[in-house]
């Protein structure tokens, strides 16, 4: 199982950077996330990572303490395979070009 942490922030500039800061200073690697905006000045973040149950509990402690974070909560049920990347796939050619609406 992969530790998952939901951290619910305000959306400002660097705020991510300052998340992915406390993730290195303990020396965590990061599996996999995701950022959306969830509500009108809100993103959340999803970060599953590659560390034991304490490790993650610390990281969750010391993310709560950023000034941005408005709320960490933690699960430990995202298998591992759930989060796997597929490495030498085909490349769908319909798709390719296919960017974020906002970069348009």
């Amino acid at each position: 199982m992969t530790p998952c942490l939901h951290v619910l922030v305000l959306n400002r500039p660097a705020v991510l950077a300052r998340v992915a800061g406390q993730v290195a200073r303990r020396g965590v690697n990061i599996d996999h996330f995701t950022a959306r905006n969830v509500q009108s000045g809100r993103t959340i973040i999803t970060i599953g990572i590659d560390a034991d149950e304490k490790t993650a509990e610390r990281l969750a402690k010391a993310l709560a303490r950023l000034v941005e974070v408005l709320e960490v909560t933690q699960r430990d049920d995202v298998p591992e395979e759930a989060t796997a990347a597929v490495v030498g796939q085909p490349t769908d050619k319909s798709r390719e070009g296919e960017r974020c609406p906002r970069t348009r």
